[in-house]
Order: structure tokens, then sequence, then C-alpha cells
């Protein structure tokens, strides 16, 4: 699925591409031909008034600007505008080159232990936006900052500035806990021999010397922002791991305890949890006019969950020779039928309006699920009973 979306992309921007590239190239023709007429209008009024103000374009055939340059009789109009030009662009260069020259000489790295700890303390500071914060804001931003704090020490932030120490502390601590939170801390890869918290630290070393010869404290890494995405992203993983875990703990506790179905709590407790982020997620993107992306999350996110929430557990299931008995039973049907209900009519939706979804439909999806919610709580209280 993931694959024939982005060939289609990759497909429709190279069409795209080519389009402009021949759009630029006809606009760039036509502009030769209009300066070029331009010009000996311009060449024309000069030699009958003696001097004149022409307008010369400066630049490639999709770019550029006009200066604005006098002409006596007897000068070149082209090459006095490129001249003027070429000084106007090396000052600005110049100017630009200077900036950052004063700049660079007045921001000085901090070394030593002070640098150290000045680079520790950035990274942990609490951070508000441009704005004023709200007491609110404030409240909130020290209330939670226990939970940031344990996140920036185990999980590397690319959007942070470059931090030797940190990158340090993170080789240290993210695989130790990365392992704690996918729960494999005491796993034994070798019969005998020790979990592999014993082996990880070998890991670490080895990350920690990398990062000692290969970087320094004032310069970013060329590579930073690359790995530390994909190090964040997988440790990110790690923690909803952790937290979805213990979460399933809780409510698998309170069905034992109330006597209500597990299904039922999946299907309502587990999935709204699951959803609520999603929903405010669309729901915003939706309001900011960005409606295709917000439909294309709304069926890929649950088809992610499907198709993967599916396909692990069960591969990891059977390589590990678990049996996983699956009762299809009144809540399933009920499942089943409701999920081919709301694909036909959106399919059919989409085929009879040619893609263009109304509004009703909307209110058609919502009707759909009140009613699956409304037959499955008759389904586990035993009013509604199926006929096997």
């Amino acid at each position: 699925y993931v694959a024939t979306v982005f060939s289609i992309e990759i497909y429709k921007k190279r069409q795209w591409k080519a389009e402009q590239t021949k759009k630029n190239i006809m606009t760039g023709i036509q502009n030769v031909a209009k300066l070029d007429v331009e010009k000996r209008n311009s060449i024309y009024a000069a030699s009958r008034r003696g001097s004149v103000m022409v307008a010369v374009h400066v630049g490639g055939i999709t770019g550029g600007h006009d200066i604005l340059v006098e002409h006596h009789d007897g000068e070149d109009i082209e090459e006095d505008a490129f001249i003027r030009s070429s000084h106007a662009r090396n000052s600005s260069r110049r100017s630009r080159v200077a900036t950052r020259l004063s700049i660079a000489a007045s921001v000085r790295p901090v070394t030593g232990i002070s640098g150290v700890l000045h680079s520790i303390f950035a990274y942990f500071s609490i951070e508000f936006g441009e704005d004023e914060p709200t007491t609110f804001e404030k409240v909130k931003a020290y209330v939670l900052y226990p939970i940031s704090f344990i996140f920036r020490l185990t999980v590397p932030l690319a959007e942070m500035q470059w931090s030797k120490p940190m990158a340090i502390i993170h080789s240290l601590i993210a695989p130790q806990c990365l392992l704690f939170n996918i729960q494999m801390l005491t796993l034994v890869p070798i019969e005998g021999g020790p979990g592999l918290w014993a082996y990880v630290p070998v890991i670490s070393l080895l990350l920690i010397v990398l990062v000692l010869i290969t970087t320094n404290m004032a310069e970013e890494p060329r590579f930073y922002k690359a790995v530390y995405s994909f190090c964040g992203f997988i440790m990110s993983i790690g923690w909803m791991y952790c937290i979805s875990a213990e979460i399933v703990d809780v409510i698998t506790m309170i069905g034992v305890v109330t006597g209500i179905d597990q299904a039922i709590l999946g299907l309502t407790v587990i999935a709204w949890a699951n959803s609520v982020a999603d929903l405010i997620a669309d729901v915003s993107i939706a309001k900011q006019g960005f409606c295709r992306m917000a439909m294309a999350a709304s069926i890929g996110g649950p088809l992610f969950n499907i198709l993967i929430g599916f396909g692990l557990p069960f591969t990891i299931a059977k390589l590990k020779g678990t049996p996983v008995p699956i009762a299809f039973n009144s809540v399933s049907l009920i499942m089943v039928t409701f999920m081919f209900i709301s694909l036909i009519s959106t399919s059919s939706m989409l085929i009879i309006f040619r893609g263009n979804l109304k509004r009703f439909h909307g209110f058609i999806m919502i009707g759909i699920y009140v009613a699956f919610l409304v037959f499955i709580l008759l389904s586990a209280t035993n009013v509604l009973q199926w006929i096997s």
C-alpha cells in the first residue's frame, strides 16, 4: 500500500516537473523575443533623442530582474547593464559574507567544564513559544517537567541544538532504556549466559568512543539531524510500547474485576484512547484546508493498525510456537458486518460522486458507528441474542 502511494506520487511529480520545464522553456522563448523587440525600440528612441533611460532585463530565461540604465549615443546598453548588475551582486555578496563573519567572530564556543554544564542545562531547559506564555502554560510546563526530563534524557531530539555531552549521555542510557521498554532486558541470547543488559554496555561504549573521536563541542556533525531523527523515532516507539503494555494490563484488570468482556473494553476504551489523537490531528488538518491529507490519514491510520497490528503480533506468536485461537462470536460478527457496511458505503460514494465526497457522507459514517456501538452494547448485555 505504501509502495503504491509513493510510486504514484513520484510519477506525478516527474510528470509535473516535465510540464513545468516545457512551460518555462516556452515562456523563456517568448520573453527573449519580447526583450529583443524592446531593445530595438529603445535603441531607436535613443538614437533620436540623444539619451534615454532604458529598462534592461538581466538574468536567465526564467528569472532575473530589470535595471534602469541611462543610455547615450554610442554606448552599449547590454554591456553597461551587465557591469552595473555585476557590481550590485558582488556588493550584496560581500555584505552577506561580512555579516556571517562578524556573527561567527562574536559567538565563541564555551569550552571546559562550564561549557559542558551549560550545554546540558540548555538541553533540559523549559522552552516556551515566541509569545509570552500564560500562567496556565507555565504551571503546565513545570508540572509536566519530570516526565519531559525523562523523555529528553532517553529520547534523542533532532530539533534541539547539538550538544556533545548529551550525545554521550544518550549513547549510555538510550540502549538500556530501549531494552527495558520492549521488555527484553533479561532476555538470554546464549544459554547459560547473562541477559542482554550485560551486552548492551559494549555497544554504548563503542558509541561513546565514536562520538568522542568524530565530533567536537562547537560544530554540529554533518549527519546529526538524520541520525538523531532515526534514533528518536526508535526510542519513541519503545516508550509507546511500554506505556501501551501498562495500559492494556490496567484495562485487563478492570475487566476481570467488573466482569466486562475484554472485547467490549477493546472496542471502547482502548479504541478511543488509540484513536483520539488521530481524530484531533485529522480535524485540525481539515480545518486548515488540507482535506485530502485528513482523509488519507483517516483511512491510512486504521489500515496501518489492522495490517501491522494484526501481522506483527500473530507473526511473533507463531515464531514462539504459541497458538492463537480466534473465537468468531457475536461481537466478531458485528465488527465484520459493520466494517463491510462502512467500506461499501464509502466506495459507493466515491464512485457515484467521482471522488468528491459530500457532507452528508460524513453524517452517514457517524451514524454507522453509533449503530455499531448500539449493537455491540445490546449484544454484550444479552438483550440481542444471535442464533448460531
